[in-house]
């Protein structure tokens, strides 16, 4: 307590220690930044509710980053709650808080919950115009990735296509987030097996990341493994270990998220290389760190298996391959993707706003 009044006297108001904190975790000094956001809401009064809000979602923002999934929802439902009451239901800063809170819920595997959130926060843009199609792009972006974990590649297809532009527009060709944007478009090409689109825009994807300011070391490797797919359904095998393996480099050895997605794209280089053993022991790690994250029911684990048991019967492991195959299935059996005839939202804003910048 004494050291949260020093910092409250010497660093300033909540609103700069806020401001601090925002810069510490931009520079990826999570520790440091997380510690002076906790002391920023201690010194916000309890009836400011759209700074407690602001606050609150910063630092949910932290804990999404480092995977700490459900400290993020309570802290990105709290920012919802209290933006509801000050603000009521239709405000773009409500939708924001709704696509946050629906964002977890995604990443937890949770989607027939993070699905009615998507669509109430695309409502709300929608009515909102065009000031929010940016804010409307991330909702589309976000919501096609169920589609991509489901490997209902043609919808995702069409909804990064559609969010492109918007965020692309609304935050510039330079932009982190139209990278990511180019980054998850260019991911689902790849799936859908058009080679040429795809590596261009993950080569843009990966200039703009580059000439960024700031760490996005996770960004860039992800970039940088997806593009390594690509190579490697070129057959240009070695190019695409050495991608992997820098995107390792970059990440480090703390076992998070994009670790484990590098690491199942290196075990299908290595695995189209023939180094079946080797890509056994990529997979092995990529799904000893999703099982720890996200737990062994959750529908990406479910299909790391089985890619897992695919290798397996390669190497004539068919007992093995067999029981991983029937675990994968019943984890599938229990998390049923939500009705996406709900989901597919020929969004109206979308229409209108192509029209309107004619």
């Amino acid at each position: 307590m004494l050291l949260m009044a020093w910092c409250l006297t010497v660093l300033g108001n909540p609103v700069a220690l806020n401001n601090r904190a925002a810069q510490l975790y931009f520079d990826g000094r999570f520790e440091e930044a997380e510690y002076l956001y906790h002391v920023a809401l201690a010194g916000t009064s309890s009836t400011d509710l759209l700074r407690t809000a602001a606050i609150s979602s910063n630092l949910g923002a932290l804990y999404k980053a480092e995977a700490r999934y459900a400290e993020a929802e309570k802290l990105y439902r709290r920012a919802l709650g209290l933006r509801q009451a000050a603000l009521g239901g239709a405000h773009a800063d409500v939708a924001a808080s709704m696509n946050n809170v629906a964002e977890i819920l995604r990443l937890e595997g949770r989607y027939g919950e993070a699905a009615p959130l998507f669509e109430r926060a695309l409502g709300i843009f929608d009515r909102l115009g065009a000031p929010s199609r940016g804010d409307l792009g991330l909702v589309l972006n976000n919501l096609a990735e169920i589609y991509r974990v489901y490997r209902l590649y043609g919808e995702a297809e069409r909804l990064l296509g559609e969010a492109l532009p918007l965020i692309e527009r609304a935050y510039g060709g330079e932009h982190v987030r139209t990278a990511m944007a180019l980054n998850n478009l260019a991911q689902v090409l790849e799936q859908r097996g058009k080679l040429a689109e795809s590596e261009r825009l993950q080569l843009r994807a990966l200039e703009i990341l580059r000439r960024s300011s700031g760490r996005h070391d996770a960004e860039l490797a992800v970039s940088l493994s997806n593009l390594g797919c690509v190579y490697t359904r070129k057959k240009r095998l070695a190019e695409s270990i050495q991608l992997h393996k820098q995107a390792l480099n970059l990440i480090g050895a703390a076992e998070t998220p994009a670790r484990a997605a590098v690491l199942h794209n290196l075990s299908g280089a290595l695995e189209a290389s023939g180094r079946l053993p080797e890509a056994l022991a990529m997979l092995d790690e990529s799904r000893s760190i999703r099982e720890r994250l996200l737990g062994g029911a959750h529908p990406v684990v479910a299909y790391l298996l089985k890619d897992y048991a695919r290798l397996l019967r390669r190497m004539k492991r068919t007992t093995e391959a067999i029981e991983l195959e029937a675990k994968a299935q019943a984890a599938l059996d229990q998390n049923r993707p939500p009705a996406f005839d709900r989901l597919v939202v020929p969004v109206a804003a979308l229409k209108s706003w192509r029209e309107s910048e004619r």
